[in-house]
């Protein structure tokens, strides 16, 4: 990412921070508005189908009709394309506008939260507000640590990286905290927070970049989990798509435009069903290189490399049967299961905690 020069005078640097947040929000905007047309257009190309097999119409009708809805749907394409286009422009923006609040701060200031910054001195990492303020909390260097995470969605080399930093709770907390509890901050890896690291001889634990960004990893062994309230929930949603586009049939006899609607929604709410079906699986994964906790929420993906793994035990917490993995820079827990705790002491032994496994 280039660097904007960073504005002497206040009055200039709001303004320009005030048009990077415009440019933010504007491609948002865009992205939400195109997403939404794209829709529209995919809902008129399936009224069209609709509308030449209900009623009577001459072949030339049908051909228009047949026309229309593919020219819909080829629009639907393109303009679904721009949307996905605006909103990697929305992200690259936010990127950039946050460096610059950043910049404007310190060139050793990074975010660690909203309106938070963790600010990098001679001897000490200052955490403050943005806007500034009276509270400051000041945690010497010598009881810190920070780690290089990659943070991976998939099973695969690829991922985003960051550095998170190890904070001893009794700086953060109001009430007296016990020795030996830190709290883990994240911020995003970038140049000038390597080089501010390696200016003030801060080591830098945890994971080396790859070069081999592109490396597949090859599954092993699977443990899935199904959801009994997702199941219900399918269900019902299937009964109530079914309905509508029956319906939507019946009426398209009277009330052809109705009637079409109605066939449209209830399909829609018919894939919708099924794809949260077949979505809302959880599963645990064992590749050569780490686990996989695939969740119903991809954003609560979580890819583990044998190489962070510190050790695995099993835990128990509101009734719930799970297994925590423990890293360096904190702790994980997914789901457990008859079989996975066995397959991990057979194929992992280094892997599990002294008595627990």
């Amino acid at each position: 990412m280039k660097n904007s020069e960073i504005p002497s005078d206040e009055s200039v640097r709001n303004k320009k921070s005030a048009a990077l947040t415009r440019n933010r929000k504007t491609c948002g905007i865009f992205s939400f508005s195109f997403a939404i047309i794209g829709i529209i257009c995919l809902i008129g190309s399936v009224v069209c189908i609709v509308l030449t097999e209900v009623g009577e119409r001459s072949e030339t009708t049908k051909n228009l009709l047949y026309i229309l809805s593919g020219s819909l749907l080829g629009g639907t394409l393109i303009i679904e394309s721009v949307a996905v286009l605006f909103s990697r422009l929305m992200q690259s923006a936010h990127k950039k506008e946050l460096d610059y609040r950043e910049r404007c701060d310190s060139e050793n200031s990074f975010f660690v939260g909203k309106g938070t910054l963790a600010t990098f001195g001679a001897d000490s990492v200052t955490v403050h507000a943005e806007q500034g303020g009276e509270k400051q909390i000041v945690i010497p260097y010598s009881e810190m640590r920070f780690f290089s995470v990659c943070t991976r969605r998939r099973p695969r080399e690829k991922g985003e990286w960051s550095v998170v930093m190890e904070i001893p709770v009794k700086y953060l907390s109001k009430e007296e905290a016990p020795q030996g509890k830190f709290a883990y901050v994240q911020t995003d890896a970038k140049e000038r927070l390597y080089r501010c690291l390696e200016e003030r001889g801060l080591p830098l634990l945890g994971e080396e970049r790859q070069t081999d960004a592109k490396k597949k990893f090859r599954k092993i062994q699977k443990f899935p989990f199904r959801n009994a309230t997702a199941k219900k929930r399918f269900l019902i949603q299937l009964a109530v798509g079914i309905a509508l586009a029956g319906a939507g049939t019946g009426v398209a006899f009277w009330q052809v435009t109705f009637g079409a609607i109605l066939v449209v929604f209830g399909a829609f709410v018919i894939g919708r069903a099924v794809n949260g079906y077949l979505g809302k699986k959880c599963e645990l994964s064992f590749y050569d290189e780490g686990i996989f906790w695939k969740d119903e929420n991809p954003a609560d993906n979580v890819f583990l490399k044998w190489e962070e793994i510190q050790s695995v035990s099993p835990e128990e917490q509101k009734g719930v049967s799970l297994i925590k993995v423990n890293c360096a820079y904190g702790s994980f827990f997914f789901l457990n299961r008859e079989g996975i705790l066995e397959y991990i002491k057979e194929n992992h032994s280094e892997k599990c905690a002294e008595n627990n496994l």
